[in-house]
C-alpha cells in the first residue's frame, strides 16, 4: 500500500525515474547510442503536457508516421513509444489506487499473437547467434504491447478514430508535397524517375527511398476517401455553396494524393493500391448499392489505374536497367531465401537472423555485395527464414483473427451501416500495410502495427464480447 501511495503522490518524480531505467535497458538491449537521451527528455516533456489526456499521445505517435531516419535509426519513434507506454502503465496504476476502473490494459487478439510469439522463441534455439534472436524476440514483445495495446486501450470513442483519420490525412499531405516538389529537381537526358522524399533541413525525415513516401500515401489515401464519405464536419457550416467547396476541395486533396503515389512509380504501392480500393468497393456495394458515391469512386479508381498503367510503362520502357535491376535483386534474394528455408524448414534460423544470414551467403556478396545487405522484400520470406513453417502458419492465425473479427463485426446488422461503413476503411487501412509489405522490408516496425490497431479499435469500442482484458474490470 504505501508503494502505491508513493506512485500517487510522487508520480512527478517516478516517471523520469522509470524513463532513465527504460533508456538505460534499451541501451543494454537494443545498443541505442547516447545521443537519445536528449530525444528522451523531449518526450518526457510531451507526457508532462499531455498525460492526462492519453488518447494525445497515440495523435503524436501517428503524427511521427512518415518520420523514418532520424539519426540513421527508427528508434526516435520507438523511444517516445515506450515512455508513453510508461505513461499508460503508470495512469493505470493510478487508476487501480484511486479505486476506478477509467483505464483499461486490452490485449487484443492475445491468443494467435501468443502463438506466433511460441514460434519465435521456439527459433531462438536454432539460431547461431541467440543473443541476437533473444533482443529480437523481445522487440517482437515490444511492437504488440505498444503499437496493438497501448492504441486500443487509449482510444475509447469513434470521435476519436476520426481524429486519427484526419492526422493520417494531414501527414499524408505532407508526404504528398514532399514528393511533388522532387519532381521539378530529378530529370535526367529527359527520363522522369519519379517522385521520392524530399530533404528537409538538410535531414531525409521521410526517408530516401521512393518505396517509403509511398508507403504512407497507400495507408493515408483510404483515410482521405473516409474523410470525404463522411465528410464529419458538414454540419457545423451552415452555408451550402460552403460546404461544397470544402467537400470538392477534399476530393482535390485525394486525387493529388493519389496521383503522386502514382507518381512514385512503386510497383508495391500500385499492388496495393488495387486491394485496399477493391476492399472499399466491395464494402460499399455490399452495404449501400447507391450509384452516385459509386461512380465517383469507380471512375477515380479507373483514372488511377489508367494513369498508374501509362506511367509505369513509360518508366519501365525508359530505365529498363533500373526497372530489371531491381526485379533480378528481388528474385535473387527470393532464391537465397528458400534456400535458407530448406536448411531448417520447421523452427526456422532464428528470429530476427534474416540480414545476418544474408549477408554470409558467398553468392548473395559475389552478385550483389555492392548494394550492400538488405532486410528480406517481403514478410513471408523473412518468417519462413527464421521461423520456417510453424512461424508462418502461426502469423497466419495472427492475421486470420484481425480480418475474422473485423469482418464479423462488419455482417452484424446490430451495428449502424456508418460504423460497419468505417470499418471498411479501417481494414482497407490495415491491409494497405500487410500488403505493401509483402513486397517490401518495414515490417517490424510502427508502421506495419499501427495501422493493424484501427479496426481492433473500433471493435473494442462498440463491442466488449471481443476484449481481451486483464482482470479487475467487470465486463464481459
Amino acid at each position: 500500500m504505501k508503494i502505491f501511495n508513493l506512485l500517487k503522490n510522487k508520480l512527478g518524480i517516478i516517471l523520469p525515474l522509470l524513463s532513465i531505467v527504460s533508456l538505460s535497458i534499451l541501451t543494454i538491449v537494443f545498443n541505442v547510442n547516447l545521443i537519445w537521451i536528449t530525444i528522451f527528455l523531449f518526450a518526457i516533456l510531451i507526457i508532462a503536457v499531455f498525460f492526462w489526456k492519453l488518447e494525445y499521445l497515440f495523435y503524436i505517435l501517428v503524427l511521427l508516421f512518415p518520420i523514418t531516419t532520424v539519426f540513421h535509426s527508427y528508434y526516435v519513434v520507438d523511444l517516445i513509444a515506450i515512455t508513453f507506454l510508461f505513461a499508460f502503465f503508470l495512469r493505470f496504476i493510478k487508476d487501480k489506487v484511486d479505486g476506478k476502473n477509467d483505464i483499461t490494459l486490452r490485449l487484443p487478439l492475445v491468443f494467435s499473437f501468443f502463438l506466433f510469439f511460441i514460434s519465435s522463441i521456439i527459433s531462438v534455439f536454432y539460431s547461431f547467434d541467440k543473443l541476437l534472436s533473444i533482443r529480437s524476440v523481445l522487440y517482437l514483445l515490444f511492437l504488440y504491447f505498444t503499437y496493438l495495446c497501448f492504441p486500443v486501450s487509449v482510444i475509447k470513442d469513434k470521435e476519436q478514430i476520426f481524429n486519427i483519420l484526419k492526422i493520417f490525412v494531414f501527414v499524408g499531405l505532407i508526404d504528398a508535397f514532399a514528393g511533388f516538389f522532387s519532381l521539378f529537381g530529378q530529370r535526367e537526358k529527359g527520363i522522369i524517375y519519379g517522385a521520392y522524399p524530399t530533404t528537409i533541413f538538410g535531414k531525409n525525415f521521410l526517408g530516401t527511398s521512393r518505396n517509403t513516401l509511398a508507403q504512407v500515401l497507400t495507408l493515408t489515401i483510404p483515410a482521405m476517401i473516409a474523410l470525404v464519405y463522411f465528410f464529419k464536419d458538414r454540419n457545423k457550416i451552415k452555408k451550402e455553396k460552403d460546404r461544397r467547396v470544402i467537400k470538392f476541395l477534399m476530393f482535390v486533396g485525394l486525387v493529388f494524393m493519389i496521383v503522386i503515389n502514382i507518381l512514385t512509380l512503386s510497383r508495391s504501392s500500385m499492388i496495393t493500391m488495387f486491394s485496399t480500393f477493391f476492399i472499399i468497393i466491395l464494402g460499399y456495394t455490399f452495404l449501400y448499392k447507391r450509384r452516385y458515391f459509386g461512380k465517383v469512386f469507380v471512375a477515380t479508381f479507373l483514372i488511377s489505374i489508367g494513369l498508374g498503367i501509362g506511367i509505369y510503362t513509360f518508366y519501365a520502357n525508359s530505365d529498363r536497367e533500373g526497372f530489371s535491376g531491381s526485379i533480378e535483386y528481388r528474385y535473387g534474394i527470393a532464391q537465397i531465401s528458400m534456400d535458407m528455408f530448406y536448411d531448417k524448414p520447421i523452427f526456422g534460423n532464428g528470429f530476427g537472423m534474416f540480414k545476418t544470414l544474408l549477408g554470409a551467403n558467398s553468392w548473395h556478396n559475389l552478385n550483389y555485395g555492392w548494394g550492400g545487405v538488405t532486410e528480406s522484400h517481403s514478410w513471408l520470406q523473412k518468417i519462413l527464414v527464421e521461423q520456417g513453417i510453424f512461424g508462418i502458419l502461426s502469423f497466419g492465425v495472427f492475421l486470420f483473427s484481425l480480418y475474422y473479427f473485423s469482418i464479423k463485426y462488419f455482417l452484424d446488422e446490430k451495428n449502424s451501416r456508418e460504423n460497419r461503413m468505417l470499418m471498411v476503411f479501417l481494414l482497407a487501412m490495415a491491409t494497405s500495410q500487410i500488403v505493401f509489405n509483402v513486397f517490401d522490408w518495414m515490417y517490424y516496425n510502427f508502421r506495419m502495427w499501427i495501422p493493424m490497431s484501427l479496426p481492433l479499435m473500433l471493435i473494442l469500442i462498440d463491442n466488449g464480447q471481443y476484449n481481451f482484458i486483464i482482470k479487475n474490470e467487470q465486463k464481459s
